[in-house]
């Protein structure tokens, strides 16, 4: 199933390509840490997720859904003086720690659906900071029902990657802020600094795992003395500052805890070895 949010970096082209070497894992205990829209284990539908994100109110969105909660349509409207209400009320929320409510459950999902360019972005303080996009209609929610059935058995939770449990876990999906991008969807930044700290506490663990990340020599010379096997491969923007220009952007794949001498080449369509 596809992501029940308008999220920018989704996996979902991740989960098409790599359907021969998910066959071949058939992973029972999935870990997400940085699990953003979702798009990869629920295209896949795993049967557990472990799917934590550092934004509050959209893991609050998560738990409501899990719940059988569904946005009412006629709550909405699109219009911009309405949407710059409900973020301040969001927003409100948000600043109070009170943003564990199915309302900001469902103004995460207009948010989300109705700023400009699907942007996720939230200031130092904590809020949501996108302003309205130009939208010809209202979005309708759509994917609630079956987003209930496929994570009936999910954990979703809300902190530092560094904090997780992943006992029992055979296969794990990094991915972090993209390096050299705009990083600063939670409102805490993102660094080059965070990005060692990623990989150092991936190389600590010893399931299979995939690292996302953009195609940085540096990052993935990191990510290579940390014994992963480093690939690129092409991936279109969503996002763009000219939306009719949304062209392809090389992306680091690299692959750990599969086994020696695998060519993921043959299992993941449209990569290739990067060599660093």
């Amino acid at each position: 199933m596809k992501s029940i949010l308008k999220y920018p970096g989704g996996k979902s082209w991740l989960a098409t390509r790599s359907k021969k070497l998910i066959s071949e894992l058939e992973p029972r205990f999935v870990a997400e840490p940085f699990c953003g829209g979702l798009s990869f284990s629920l295209n896949n539908e795993f049967e557990r997720v472990l799917a934590n994100d550092l934004i509050s109110p959209l893991i609050n969105l998560y738990q409501h859904a899990q719940k059988g909660f569904v946005p009412n349509k006629d709550d909405w409207h699109l219009d911009k003086a309405f949407y710059l209400g409900v973020r301040e009320r969001f927003n409100q929320l948000i600043v109070s720690n009170q943003a564990d409510s199915e309302f900001a459950a469902g103004a995460m999902w207009y948010l989300s659906y109705h700023c400009f360019n699907g942007l996720m972005r939230f200031n130092q303080k904590g809020g949501f900071n996108v302003p309205y996009g130009k939208y010809d209609e209202l979005a309708t929610p759509s994917g609630f029902t079956q987003f209930q059935e496929v994570t009936k058995n999910w954990r979703f939770t809300n902190g530092s990657f560094q904090d997780l449990n992943l006992n029992g876990v055979d296969f794990l999906l990094a991915d972090p802020p993209y390096a050299g991008t705009f990083a600063n969807y939670s409102g805490k930044g993102f660094t080059f600094k965070h990005q060692i700290q990623v990989a150092d506490w991936l190389a600590d663990h010893s399931m299979p795992m995939i690292a996302c990340n953009s195609l940085n020599l540096e990052l993935a010379k990191l990510y290579k003395a940390r014994g992963f096997s480093i690939y690129r491969t092409d991936v279109r923007r969503s996002i763009s500052r000219n939306g009719n220009g949304r062209q392809a952007a090389p992306e680091m794949i690299a692959f750990k805890g599969f086994g020696k001498n695998r060519k993921f080449s043959q299992l993941v369509d449209l990569i290739e070895r990067c060599r660093v």
